[in-house]
């Protein structure tokens, strides 16, 4: 399958659930975190092969849902590559909680649960209960849902905000399945209400993390927030990852942003003269490290950077505390 396909074959379904839940294109853009120029493009696929009309500015309608069958948009699929292929971000770690409307009987949902023999156990001074559903741990709670996915899950992507989405899906997805297994709509006006609680993405194949891991070092690095980029190494590949859940996705876009443009650098000495001391005060400010790293970081790149002599290395030092 080609790679473009790979990239957004899920968000075609994605958008699809969205506008059906009666979601403005503005909001399904915040949803999946993507532009207002990608979701067009999924409309544009989804109108030519029949499975929504434009009814007004801004308002789409669905017309009809894929089967399970269905491959949409000729051959572009549902499902994200959950095995490692030649992508750049992994995304894992994920935890969703979503807000559950009040429901007349769901104080008596353990009596349901065990009519129908599915097996819980108790959580949170008898108050909530934990089910096990696809391969998920489930905590019904009462106000809330929350769902981890499985600690060996990963979504391998070129973004990102592309594994995020496809996650969503997968999230909603899981959700009907819980609402048919427990006869129930969790619902509110007509969508669902949740929030990622827990996401981490991780660069693969890095080279500092590379270096890191073959010395048995360790990095973390922290700001006035707390963390927010570690080495991992996991899932057996060297990983520089992102996981304060608020920025974790803005945090890696800017950390492969720039680990990109390092590598695709091919400079002489008197190139880096002029643009090194522009490019370390960028990947300082981004990466919070010190210089003596930030030359190791060069040296892994293979920039052959000169060492930052002892005036500037003060001056390094006094902006970055």
């Amino acid at each position: 399958m080609a790679a473009k396909d790979e990239e957004v074959k899920k968000f075609y379904l994605s958008a699809l659930e969205l506008l059906k839940q009666g979601k403005a294109p503005v909001d399904i853009c915040k949803i999946l975190n993507i532009s207002k120029q990608r979701l067009n493009y999924y409309l544009r696929g989804l109108k030519a092969n029949g499975y929504v009309q434009k009814v007004g500015y801004g308002v789409w309608e669905v017309k009809k849902m894929p089967g399970k069958e269905v491959k949409i948009l000729g051959g572009v699929g549902s499902r994200c590559p959950t095995k490692e292929v030649k992508k750049e971000i992994r995304g894992h770690a994920y935890q969703f909680t979503l807000k559950i409307p009040k429901l007349s009987n769901w104080h008596r949902r353990e009596e349901y649960l065990k009519k129908h023999n599915i097996q819980f156990s108790y959580m949170a001074n008898n108050k909530s209960h934990k089910i096990v559903f696809n391969g998920h741990k489930v905590w019904l709670t009462p106000i809330s849902i929350v769902v981890y996915f499985p600690e060996g899950k990963s979504y391998f992507t070129d973004m990102a905000r592309d594994a995020h989405s496809y996650a969503v899906y997968d999230f909603i997805q899981l959700i009907i399945g819980l609402e048919n297994l427990l006869n129930v709509s969790f619902k509110i006006r007509d969508e669902y209400l949740f929030r990622t609680c827990r996401q981490h993405y991780s660069i693969l194949h890095n080279a500092i993390a590379r270096q890191y891991n073959r010395e048995g070092k360790k990095l973390y690095v922290r700001d006035h927030k707390g963390y927010w980029l570690s080495v991992d190494f996991s899932f057996h590949k060297d990983e520089l990852e992102t996981f304060r859940h608020e920025t974790a996705i803005s945090d890696n876009e800017i950390v492969q942003r720039d680990f990109n443009e390092l590598k695709e650098m091919n400079m002489t000495r008197k190139d880096m003269k002029d643009e090194y001391e522009q490019k370390v005060m960028k990947l300082m400010e981004i990466m919070k490290l010190n210089a003596e790293q930030t030359n190791i970081i060069l040296n892994i790149m293979g920039l052959n950077a000169q060492p930052i002599d002892d005036g500037d290395n003060k001056k390094l030092q006094n902006y970055f505390g």
